[in-house]
């Protein structure tokens, strides 16, 4: 017993640390180990990001809802009233979730057509992925439409999913515009 207890203090001390490929694994291990999280993360961010704005855009089709039964004529409102419109709403969107800055130029997009017939709300997720709910779609929808969702040519991006006819459109988003900052009062996002 005596003679390996005298081995084993005898590799110890020989032993001085670990040699450079020892190290060199470790830290290889290591690295592929942060990616793999940083891989997950991502995923989980981009999940919750596409959830918030489901929650926001079912909330606000229960809402909008809500507002047409209320409203005299029986039609979707195509105002950003704050006693009728839009703004009477009382919406709290998560901000966080959405595309904004220059990538955006208009990401949350509330359409209407035949003056309060039908109606639809796109939004775009901070990772580029856009949805839609209208009161035809039967819940919140990926948006599978051509259009590039630029500020030129966003009466076609209602036309994708609206009946045809004639479109007005009230933007929640507007990158760039100084005048009202660019979330619109109705979003319940303080500027």
């Amino acid at each position: 017993m005596w003679q390996n207890a005298h081995a084993i203090l005898t590799t110890m001390k020989r032993s001085g640390g670990f040699t450079i490929v020892e190290l060199l694994i470790v830290i290889v291990v290591i690295g592929i180990l942060a990616a793999i999280t940083i891989v997950a993360f991502n995923g989980i961010q981009q999940r919750a990001n596409s959830s918030a704005v489901t929650t926001d855009l079912t909330s606000f089709a229960k809402k909008v809802e809500l507002l047409k039964v209320d409203s005299a004529n029986n039609l979707y409102t195509t105002s950003d009233s704050a006693t009728d419109g839009l703004a009477s709403m009382g919406m709290k969107i998560t901000p966080s979730a959405y595309m904004s800055g220059s990538a955006a130029q208009i990401n949350l997009l509330y359409c209407t057509s035949g003056a309060g017939v039908d109606y639809a709300l796109l939004a775009m997720t901070k990772d580029g992925k856009k949805l839609y709910v209208s009161n035809t779609s039967g819940g919140v929808k990926e948006y599978t439409g051509a259009n590039t969702w630029n500020v030129a040519n966003y009466p076609e991006r209602c036309q994708t999913v609206l009946p045809s006819g004639s479109n007005s459109a009230r933007s929640g988003y507007s990158q760039g515009d100084s005048a009202t900052g660019p979330w619109r009062a109705w979003t319940g996002v303080a500027n």
